[in-house]
């Protein structure tokens, strides 16, 4: 048998060599799925590495995903050289890829200036929706210390409105697997929650939000602050679709209406995540047009409608341009 065919060479001194050619053997293997990981996501190559049939060939389920896209708004109006921008994208992708991990969530692609991630897929991670939503705030906390780093390094001006966070999410139900062929595949979701994922990412810059999500993630999240944007009807879609800026973590908090028209203001501009706002009916309103209904959805998760005076003249577009017809 083998147990012996080893035995038999160890009485003659070739266990020694035997062992150390076997130890770099499986050192390489190791040094190869490390790299592997690298390009696809670790699970995939686990499953492929433990033979899961499923793993090499076409192959999807339908599962209840979270998908975020987040990127860099404004790099290229950056004065950078070349080595100047690959610094900048490099130092955001492994910031955000950190953070993407932590909140136990997959980089499914290296979108350039961006990254696209997946929430419950390809493992299944409990509350995806809420883990998404934080893992965007945290990446807009992240997003203020690259470019703080970049003013004093002196490739960025204080006052430069460059660099600014774009991230949507988006919670639905796509098909999740290997795409492909038997000669080139790839792991990704395919369904209509990719499309309006992307397009609430680009939407970012029409509201001058950091962080986006639709009403279905909303509805999934807890000890969540939304304030809703708008209601669209995006191409593409029958139904319309409510939108909310994450404004931050729920903690216990108290305005009038006024004040948290301002507070959220505030937040949306400087970063900082903010609690909920409930308005004090008994506190005298300034304006009619200040006055900020608060209404309560999901699990806890308060939503403030912009205030009139501070909704756009000529509302946002009905129909949203595909992606490759938008400018940055």
């Amino acid at each position: 048998g083998i147990l012996p065919e080893f035995i038999i060479p160890a009485a003659r001194g070739f266990a020694i060599k035997d062992v150390a050619e076997a130890q770099r053997a499986f050192r390489k293997l190791l040094s190869g799925i490390r790299a592997f990981s690298i390009f696809i996501p670790e699970e995939v190559v686990t499953r492929i590495i433990y033979g899961d049939p499923r793993s090499v060939r076409p192959h999807v389920d339908t599962r209840n995903v979270t998908i975020m896209f987040t990127g860099i708004r404004g790099i290229m109006q950056m004065s950078l050289n070349e080595e100047q921008m690959l610094s900048v994208i490099t130092r955001f992708h492994k910031m955000m890829t950190s953070i993407v991990e932590q909140y136990e969530g997959t980089v499914g692609e290296i979108l350039d200036e961006g990254l696209l991630v997946y929430f419950n897929a390809p493992r299944m991670v409990s509350n995806h929706a809420t883990k998404a939503c934080e893992a965007g705030l945290a990446q807009r906390q992240a997003m203020n210390t690259l470019r703080q780093e970049l003013v004093d390094d002196g490739w960025l001006d204080p006052s430069d409105a460059f660099l600014r966070l774009g991230v949507g999410i988006h919670s639905g139900s796509v098909l999740v697997g290997c795409i492909g062929s038997a000669m080139k595949m790839k792991f990704g979701c395919i369904g209509d929650a990719m499309n309006l994922t992307s397009r609430l990412q680009g939407l970012c810059k029409f509201y001058d939000v950091d962080v986006m999500c639709s009403e279905e993630t909303c509805l999934a999240t807890s000890a969540l602050v939304c304030r809703k944007l708008d209601l669209l009807q995006v191409k593409g879609r029958q139904e319309t679709t409510a939108v909310y800026e994450i404004i931050g973590q729920d903690t216990v908090v108290t305005m009038t209406g006024t004040e948290a028209t301002q507070a959220t203001q505030a937040t949306s501009a400087s970063g900082i995540a903010a609690g909920p706002m409930t308005t004090d009916s008994s506190s005298p309103k300034s304006e009619p047009e200040q006055e900020v209904q608060p209404q309560t959805i999901g699990n806890g998760a308060l939503t403030l409608p912009i205030p009139k005076s501070n909704a756009r003249k000529k509302g946002p577009p009905q129909f949203l341009l595909p992606e490759e017809e938008r400018s940055d």
